[in-house]
């Protein structure tokens, strides 16, 4: 089976636009320090569930190693998807008993 993810969403508009595209997956980025589609804590979530109502499931693009903010994000958002984008020590990218998976 194909998924299809489109990354970088930063609008409302955006996500709906890719739901009615057809994505399967949306990438919301967090933890991107500079990143054009950075998006704070409460954006994040809504866009989350923006991308929930309209079909794809949100996934957490991040380049952030720290276990506690990001399960802490994972959590505000309603997310069940992460993205470790870059570099997190093979440690930190074990599966955890949390509800994200790894992909």
């Amino acid at each position: 089976m194909t998924l299809v993810k489109f990354c970088g969403a930063v609008t409302r508009r955006e996500v709906r636009e890719l739901a009615a595209a057809g994505a399967d997956l949306v990438g919301l980025w967090h933890a991107v320090p500079g990143g054009r589609a950075e998006l704070p804590l409460d954006r994040l979530a809504g866009l989350a569930a923006t991308a929930r109502a309209a079909g794809p499931d949100p996934v957490l693009v991040t380049l952030s190693a720290d276990r506690d903010e990001l399960t802490a994000a994972l959590g505000a958002a309603g997310i069940r998807w992460i993205q470790l984008h870059g570099y997190q020590p093979p440690p930190w990218s074990a599966p955890s008993s949390g509800t994200a998976r790894r992909t």
